[in-house]
């Protein structure tokens, strides 16, 4: 008998052990509010964001809890089941959202807890449930001034509602009395007013919280913590349910402090806090010493970067670079910024935080850059990353001579001053800009040169357009720079004077000696090759290695690395143009392949004005397209904008998921894409893009009466191409966009057909070369809107400039920049491009006869090359459905790779022909070569110091090199079973590699790798 009662006492208590262990279901409402601070300047955002990213429930609470963390969109139908779940936390929780703005799912009212849903919660607790209020910023009162977001007449139009008002007030632990509950604090301050076990063994003043909400003791209620005599953290039964309210605000510490006082956030013991918080809410005993130890942990660990490598481990990696402003990285979160840049996955930054040297208040002194070159540096080396620094040297100029017609632009017919958002333009050729930007580098370079992980610069040299962009761009006229200096460079360079801007009507053919193309030529467009000369030169005599690309710097970007800018989705415009934008960067330096002089994609990720980002649809063809026009590195400007509820599109994936699945993709197969070449196209397009070609410029010019002159007359080749390109591209054609100087090229009669859309303007050299063409049998194809009458050319039936008439008139519903505007513009601009693609699909795909034929106008391809093997890049260009494509190859390596799935797709055949399947705007690149891989094999693995030098070889199925690029993986194991992975890709069957090692990466003992091809393998013992 006694062993039966035993028995059970065991039963009864084991049972009891596992209703403690069973997971508990925990609903938590939370999400990050709106800010008032306009576009990507963020800083309050970011901030509040990566704290919810990192350190929210569901991230920082113990496995036992199973956390269902929704946002405020879904609360409601959550809450009013919380008899499902045994707590419910609010942590980030308003009971309504009131916007004016009403435009989509998110800007428009939300009932997150309405009065119903308020009196389901206050039932639930008196049944027993558990209630944990947090001190969101968005509890209790109605945020804060700079919580919602605001016009740019300051009018608000979105607000948060707290509880003042509520039937929840009745089971809150404190009274709310203020409208704004949220203040500053001093956590010197708190008091601890019992020894309860919550708090024990925890110290609230070392709570890194500069803010709290203000609100009133209640009769009855316990407050455990106090601040000024008003509850920090106070708790209460209410029937048979507990209620706990913490007051403390870290996630408004922002609101209430500048960046540099704030403290920063990040404490591992509000993991154990907030533990103990919830298992009395529950009446479940707290946890072991022990097991809290583990919780402490595992918060550091969230906030922790990743093993740190040496610097040089990433260098060979395909750049994937995150632009990012200092306004909208809270110094006091610095490393938590850079981690979330490295979760996902880019292996760089373009810091837009240091600006120049001088005795404004927003300037530095050297002494204060290297504070912040150390401060970024130790962030940077901590989550493995490398910066561009991005300074502004060349407005040093302003400092010094108030005056700007001692340095200025000048513009033609008016004389007015060049202007930029409202700020004169400096002058690349005046000698005082020159001097005072050197002056600056020789302040800045000293200290940034120090720093290994800080590799180059990209100078915020925003006025370096091909000179006068900004005039078109602002409304302005005419055409610049008609400086005295600029004058005096041009007489001294051809002994004339420099011509004024003439009108010429439409159909103007310039004569080779007209003086006014030679002002083009050498003015306009290679007006950064002296300034971009004295950058770099400057720079890299403090360190040979800096890397400088003055963006935009002119189209001659001579400096020795060319970043192009991809900003389509400012207008909703095709991503397919992105082609035309990374070749006509390249072509117009003719001198160099896009390896040897790489470009950099910059894609936009703008926070538009009606509070919307790119579609991650968008960001993904857009991607894809930069790749396979050869694009050596990709930006994406404005990453903050990547983040954040109310920057993404309902029912689309979030801009940040995209960003990263991009990053991860990088990392393995971008070391090939920067082995690949363009290869040559189906058909060239002449390109109008940004007035690249010397008689484009005539476009600027407004004819004496301008009464009836069109502000968007210079844009005309720029909206010629909108349509022109996609169309050609999904009409099954493969283009290569070309400047005047390939037409009067040689090269010109290497190739089957070429198209002059648009054709108003135009010089006398290319009419000849075009001409002397069509003799040997060259096509050449026109469209109704050319001017320019060309004997032999084919005029298609077709009207290229019918889209930008619309704009002329008007049409375009972008003026007004809302979410549905946009959609109204692509679906007008997608008209012409459809109409334009029947006709080229009619007349000019089977006369240029493409090797690579797909069967759908929602389709486009790209080609690059390496060794004897092909690069096929397939496009769904349709960014709102799934589409199904049959592609055929002919006259091409029959043997077909799908190298995202290491898969061979087809041998043998001669045509080819597959199929694939592409999500909304997706993309897939398949190696199309002449043999299957047979072998891979390490020549060499030796160590050198601290470096491992490898070479290797991929050999194809006769034993011969594989002539190729391919990925490959490898994996170096060090002495107790260490391990490091890294990716980097053969070129022309080889492959050299410098790894160094230390810090993470364990001196190799062994060397394993894989072709992703096939995924041959082979081991190499290290110095054998």
């Amino acid at each position: 008998m006694k062993n039966i009662k035993l028995c059970l006492i065991i039963c009864t208590f084991s049972l009891i052990a596992a209703n403690f262990s069973l997971a508990k279901n925990v609903l938590c409402i939370s999400e990050t509010t709106e800010t008032t601070k306009r576009y990507y300047y963020n800083d309050a955002g970011a901030y509040m964001y990566l704290m919810e990213r990192y350190f929210s429930p569901e991230r920082i609470l113990d496995e036992c809890f199973n956390v269902t963390q929704v946002n405020w969109s879904k609360a409601q139908q959550h809450l009013n089941k919380c008899e499902n779940y045994d707590a419910v936390i609010l942590w980030e929780a308003p009971c309504y959202i009131k916007d004016s703005r009403n435009d989509d799912p998110y800007h428009k009212d939300v009932d997150v807890i309405n009065e119903q849903t308020a009196e389901k919660i206050v039932d639930y607790v008196k049944n027993g449930g558990a209630l944990v209020v947090a001190g969101g910023v968005v509890n209790y009162g109605n945020g804060h001034p700079l919580t919602g977001a605001s016009t740019d007449a300051g009018e608000g139009k979105r607000k948060y509602i707290g509880y003042r008002e509520s039937p929840l007030r009745a089971v809150l632990p404190l009274e709310i009395r203020d409208d704004v509950t949220i203040a500053a604090m001093d956590r010197e301050q708190i008091q601890k007013t019992c020894n309860s076990e919550l708090l024990g063994s925890i110290n609230l003043k070392n709570w890194p919280a500069n803010a709290y909400h203000k609100t009133r003791k209640k009769k009855g209620a316990e407050n455990l913590a106090l601040l000024d005599n008003r509850p920090l953290i106070s708790r209460w039964q209410v029937n048979e349910g507990r209620v706990a309210a913490v007051t403390a605000a870290p996630r408004a510490n922002i609101l209430v402090k500048n960046e540099k006082n704030a403290l920063n956030p990040i404490w591992s013991k509000e993991a154990v806090l907030w533990d103990r918080i919830i298992r009395w809410a529950m009446g479940i005993p707290f946890q072991s010493s022990e097991k809290e130890a583990q919780l402490v942990q595992k918060y550091k660990n969230l906030a922790s970067g990743p093993q740190e490598l040496p610097f040089g481990a990433r260098l060979g990696e395909y750049p994937y670079i995150a632009h990012v402003l200092d306004a909208a990285m809270p110094d006091n979160i610095l490393n938590l910024n850079y981690k979330y840049i490295n979760d996902l996955n880019f292996n760089n930054v373009v810091m837009q935080g240091y600006h120049s040297i001088g005795k404004l208040d927003y300037q530095d002194t050297p002494e204060s850059l290297l504070e912040w070159c150390k401060e970024h540096t130790r962030a940077l080396e901590e989550n493995n990353l490398s910066m561009i620094a991005r300074p502004a040297m060349a407005e040093s100029v302003k400092f010094h001579i108030p005056d700007p017609n001692q340095w200025a632009q000048k513009v033609l017919p008016s004389g007015e001053f060049a202007s930029h958002y409202g700020g004169y333009k400096p002058c690349p050729y005046n000698k005082y800009v020159q001097k005072y930007a050197k002056e600056q580098m020789k302040q800045y370079m000293p200290v940034l040169s120090e720093f290994q992980r800080i590799r180059g610069i990209v100078p915020e040299d925003e006025w370096a357009w091909t000179l006068g962009y900004r005039n078109p761009y602002e409304g302005g006229q005419g055409i610049g720079c008609y400086s005295p200096w600029v004058n005096k460079r041009f007489k001294k360079l051809t002994g004339k004077e420099a011509p004024a801007p003439e009108y010429k009507e439409k159909g103007y053919i310039a004569p080779e000696d007209d003086l006014w193309l030679k002002w083009c030529e050498l003015i306009r467009q290679d007006a950064y090759e002296e300034y971009n000369e004295m950058v770099t030169q400057t720079a890299r005599s403090y360190r040979e290695d800096f890397l400088v690309s003055n963006y935009p710097g002119g189209f001659e970007g001579n400096t020795g690395l060319m970043i192009e800018e991809v900003y389509l989705d400012c207008w909703r415009e095709s991503p397919l143009l992105a082609i035309e934008r990374m070749d006509v960067r390249s072509n117009f330096r003719m001198d160099s392949s896009r390896t040897e002089l790489p470009v950099w994609a910059m894609v936009g990720i703008f926070r538009m004005p009606e509070d919307k980002s790119i579609y991650p649809e968008t960001l993904r063809l857009t991607t894809g397209v930069c790749l396979g026009s050869g694009a050596k590195g990709i930006i994406l400007w404005n990453y903050v904008n990547l983040w954040g509820q109310y920057f993404q599109h309902p029912g689309h994936a979030w801009l940040e998921s995209e960003a990263e699945a991009i990053g991860d993709y990088l990392h393995k197969f971008g070391p090939m894409f920067l082995e690949l070449e363009k290869e040559p196209a189906d058909m060239w397009i002449l390109s109008g893009w940004f007035w690249v070609n010397s008689f484009d410029n005539y476009l600027h010019i407004p004819p004496e009466e301008t009464s009836n002159y069109n502000k968007e007359t210079p844009w005309w080749n720029i909206h010629i191409s909108e349509i022109a390109g996609p169309a050609a591209m999904r009409a099954g054609i493969y283009p290569e966009f070309v400047t005047e100087k390939q037409l009067m090229s040689k090269e010109l009669f290497k190739q089957e057909a070429v198209m002059l859309p648009g054709a108003i303007y135009s010089r006398q050299g290319v009419v000849d070369n075009i001409n002397k063409y069509i003799e040997k049998g060259g096509k050449v194809y026109l469209d109704q809107s050319a001017e320019i009458e060309i004997p032999g050319a084919e005029t298609l039936p077709v009207d290229f400039s019918k889209w930008h008439q619309d704009i002329a008139e008007g049409k375009r519903p972008t003026q007004r920049p809302t979410e549905e505007n946009y959609k109204k513009q692509r679906k007008l601009s997608e008209e012409h491009i459809s109409n334009a693609v029947d006709v080229l699909e009619e007349h000019v795909t089977p006369q240029v006869s493409p090797n690579i034929e797909i069967d759908s106008t929602e389709s486009a391809y790209t080609l690059l090359a390496n060794g004897r093997a092909k690069y096929l890049f397939v496009y769904n260009a349709d960014e709102r459905n799934q589409n199904t494509f049959n592609v055929t190859c002919r006259n091409l390596p029959n043997v077909v790779y799908d190298i995202e799935k290491s898969e061979l797709v087809s041998e043998g055949q001669n045509p080819i022909s597959f199929s694939l399947s592409l999500p909304p705007g997706g993309w897939k690149v398949f190696a199309l070569c002449e043999n299957q891989i047979g072998s891979l094999k390490v020549q060499k693995a030796d160590i050198e110091g601290d470096k491992l030098n490898i070479s290797a070889e991929i050999y194809s199925e006769n034993e011969g090199i594989f002539d190729a690029a391919v990925p490959v993986k490898i994996i170096l194991y060090g002495e107790e079973n260490k391990t490091h992975e890294f990716y980097r890709s053969t070129s022309r069957g080889k492959l050299n590699i410098e790894m160094p090692f230390g810090k993470s990466i364990p001196k190799p003992v062994k060397v394993e790798m894989i072709e992703l091809f096939e995924k041959h393998k082979c081991k190499n013992i290290i110095g054998n």
